[in-house]
């Protein structure tokens, strides 16, 4: 009784594989398979020049001390690498406008981080 029943087994096993084959259309078109490639190193993303700017305006530049607009600028600019620049949610609107169209003037790419900072 079970080899008759292993014996169905395979006979529908069987008839399921033909009748998928019989519906699979062999297509005249040709396979483009992908081929990866291998990555080219396009050089690192430079780390940015780091400055603050604290609540009564001046800026201090990282290894540096404190520091211009004009002189943030230059040293962005010579050395090919963007401004981070933290600056006090209290310090004036009217200060970063200054920075950022001295950094807009060189062409300086540059991100402004608002943060409220600890007074000494």
């Amino acid at each position: 009784m079970q080899s008759n029943f292993l014996v169905r087994l395979v006979d529908l096993t069987l008839l399921l594989l033909l009748s998928l084959l019989a519906i699979v259309k062999i297509s005249d078109q040709e396979v483009v398979i992908p081929v990866s490639q291998d990555l080219e190193d396009q050089g690192g993303i430079p780390f940015p020049v780091k400055a603050s700017v604290d609540f009564s305006g001046a800026m201090q530049v990282e290894g540096m001390g404190e520091s211009t607009a004009q002189e943030l600028a230059e040293i962005s600019s010579e050395s090919g690498r963007p401004v981070e620049l933290r600056v006090d949610a209290e310090a004036d609107a009217l200060r970063l406008l200054e920075i950022h169209q001295v950094l807009e003037s060189f062409n300086r790419p540059a991100v402004f981080l608002v943060e409220y900072m600890k007074k000494p």
